[in-house]
């Protein structure tokens, strides 16, 4: 670091005597401080209204970064990676990356950019993995060709469209434990005709919205619902099997908080819509709510059998 120190210039021939008068009565000099931080060459002057400076103070403060010598890493995945020096230096001289990502095609489902439709087989590939880990399976198998599915959901909590559209699904009894919203689940979709779930064992304990869960699945004729007490909300329940209109045998385990919408079900049997109405929890003290059950199923019911839902408070319509 070189320092320039840079003041007005003196007449020529001006004596020794001369410079000490004009010293004394004319020049106005500084006692100036400065600070430096870095290396390079500083031109010092002195500050307006001053002529001169009779000293400088010069402070260096040049901070040197420690540097580490040499940085070993190993890559074992795409995509970006940030590589920091060690905590006790500030810079790294050299980084020596070994990349090893595996080169075997395994796809984990937890990755947004996985999705089923991506393969072509009727079953679940065994090279996508990581379902037991799948929170939000929003749309993940949507369009996909598979005709069962084996994967245990035990994390699964959004299923909103996983299932919507798959033509040649024809079962689903897999219990999801944590699942909350099942809307559109396993609806047809934008599909031309319709999907082939005939047969369902839904075990979603924390289900709350179900809207048109299983809408247009008109191949249903099987299902099992357990769903413990008070966990369906009002209006989330009621369109669940919208247009499922050959459902024939329907269990129910739980208690139903909010009412069924099953008009377009006429093939149910009456120990389905009995299980049904055994379901209904009483809400004797409470607002009535309505079980939508539609003529035909009505009709098939006894006044005494009606008799157990309305006395529990419910409306059956």
């Amino acid at each position: 670091m070189a320092i320039v120190f840079t003041s007005e210039p003196v007449a020529k021939n001006t004596t020794t005597k001369n410079l000490d008068l004009i010293k004394a009565a004319e020049c106005k000099l500084q006692e100036k401080s400065v600070e430096y931080t870095q290396n390079a060459e500083f031109e010092v002057l002195p500050d307006e209204g001053y002529d001169g400076m009779s000293k400088v103070n010069v402070s260096v403060d040049v901070v040197v970064p420690t540097v580490q010598a040499s940085k070993a890493i190993t890559i074992t995945q795409n995509g970006p990676i940030e590589i920091l020096p060690d905590s006790d230096y500030d810079v790294m001289e050299k980084v020596e990356a070994t990349i090893n990502v595996p080169t075997s095609s395994t796809y984990d489902i937890t990755q947004a950019v996985v999705n089923l439709y991506m393969f072509t087989g009727t079953s679940v590939p065994a090279n996508v993995v990581g379902w037991e880990n799948l929170v939000d399976g929003r749309y993940k198998c949507q369009g996909s060709n598979i005709k069962e599915f084996t994967m245990q959901l035990p994390k699964l909590e959004n299923g909103k469209y996983m299932f919507t559209e798959c033509a040649d699904l024809t079962s689903f009894t897999i219990p999801m434990p944590e699942l909350t919203d099942g809307s559109n689940m396993f609806s047809r979709g934008a599909l031309p005709g319709y999907n082939s779930l005939k047969t369902l064992n839904l075990d979603a304990p924390k289900l709350v919205t179900t809207t048109n869960m299983f809408g247009d699945c008109i191949r249903l004729t099987d299902v099992t619902l357990n769903i413990p007490s008070y966990t369906a909300q009002e209006g989330s329940i009621n369109p669940i099997f919208s247009k499922c209109s050959v459902i024939t045998n329907l269990t129910v385990n739980g208690e139903l908080r909010a009412g069924l919408y099953l008009s377009a079900s006429t093939n149910l049997t009456t120990d389905s819509l009995m299980s049904v109405i055994n379901a209904l929890v009483d809400l004797t003290g409470e607002d009535s709510k309505t079980l939508t059950l539609g003529a035909t199923n009505l009709a098939k019911l006894s006044d005494e059998q009606k008799a157990i839902a309305t006395n529990k408070n419910w409306i059956l319509a």
